[in-house]
């Protein structure tokens, strides 16, 4: 039985014991991975010690499988080696500390064993490398199991695996594009250079950076009424929507100069208010429409042709140049193009 963590292997270990016994179980012993083992259990050894020979050329290693054979008063063990059939005298304190069960045991410790049926448990954590691993053990069946429904906890009623569980199809294929192999350091580098794979963080610094320009332009105290909205339109800011709400505000009160309550609070010309009749206005999106560009898919053919302009057009701000769209700053880190390569990702140009 194969599981990717050690506290999976532990329970699976315990279980399995527990099948296994039926009746008084004699002598018993605790191992270190917290489980009880007596003679005849299947046990695994954690760590090299050539002081504990087996012969002349061999001695206890990490991951030997041994059987139990005898326990002695002080908690040594006698135990005999699942392939030599060797026998050695393991001390108290090293089965204390380096031993467990051995019914099974964690996807990296498996590498290079073999068995006739092969039982693995998934998480849907796991790597391709993994299931792979788990997939090539066993000789003539290997068999997967998945937990698709909750585990009881109500701390975990709520999370959306738990509300809207994926199937055991979706969980494989999540698990197959999961990529964990090692990759060298100029692949590294060439991937953290990607203007591709760079500009989602380069978005998310941009709108935080227009987030703390918008703050200090129109001021803390004004920062801190707009803050207390609930005086003029009960419950704004506890609705979900009110940190992006607030973010559109300051940006208008930044171009346009006024104090950001203004918009929310101001009256139709029919004089009928209802927060739904002002809000939102529609000069959100018209401030910046005029400086929007078009972003045409990779796998377009106008974008196989022609190379594609991306302009970052911001607020305009002129009371404040060192915030503007031309400061020399920004000016100089963002690129004029982006265009796509052999490949299909996006390049600086040459």
């Amino acid at each position: 039985m194969l599981a990717p963590t050690r506290e999976l292997v532990a329970e699976l270990n315990r279980r399995a014991r527990d099948h296994r016994i039926d009746g008084p179980a004699g002598r018993e012993v605790r191992l270190g991975d917290r489980n009880r083992a007596s003679v005849g259990d299947m046990i695994i050894t954690r760590a090299n010690d050539r002081r504990l020979r087996l012969s002349g050329a061999d001695w206890v290693k990490n991951v030997d499988r041994w059987t139990i054979t005898h326990i002695d008063r002080r908690g040594d063990l006698t135990v005999r080696h699942s392939r030599s059939h060797l026998t050695v005298r393991l001390p108290s304190d090293y089965v204390r500390n380096s031993t467990g069960l051995g019914y099974a045991t964690t996807i990296h410790s498996a590498q290079g064993v073999s068995a006739d049926i092969m039982h693995g448990l998934l998480t849907g954590q796991e790597c391709r490398q993994q299931l792979y691993t788990m997939l090539t053990r066993g000789r003539h069946a290997n068999h997967l199991y998945h937990q698709v429904v909750g585990d009881g906890d109500p701390h975990t009623l709520i999370r959306p695996d738990t509300v809207a569980p994926g199937t055991p199809t979706e969980t494989l294929q999540q698990i197959i594009a999961r990529d964990e192999a090692p990759v060298s350091a100029s692949t590294m580098l060439r991937g953290l250079n990607n203007p591709a794979a760079r500009l989602f963080q380069a978005v998310q610094r941009y709108t935080d950076g227009l987030d703390i320009a918008t703050e200090q332009l129109v001021g803390p105290q004004t920062v801190a009424e707009l803050d207390q909205a609930d005086h003029y339109i009960s419950g704004l800011t506890t609705e979900p929507a009110w940190p992006t709400l607030r973010t559109h505000l300051l940006a208008l009160a930044a171009e346009a100069g006024q104090h950001p309550l203004r918009y929310p609070c101001q009256r139709p010309a029919d004089g009928n208010y209802t927060p739904q009749a002002t809000w939102p206005p529609s000069s959100i999106g018209a401030s910046r429409s005029s400086r929007r560009t078009k972003v045409r898919c990779p796998g377009s053919r106008a974008f196989q042709k022609r190379s594609m302009p991306i302009r970052f057009g911001g607020p305009i701000w002129p009371s404040d140049p060192s915030w503007s769209p031309t400061s020399p700053t920004r000016s100089n880190t963002t690129p004029a193009k982006v265009r796509p390569g052999p490949s299909g990702l996006y390049r600086k140009p040459g």
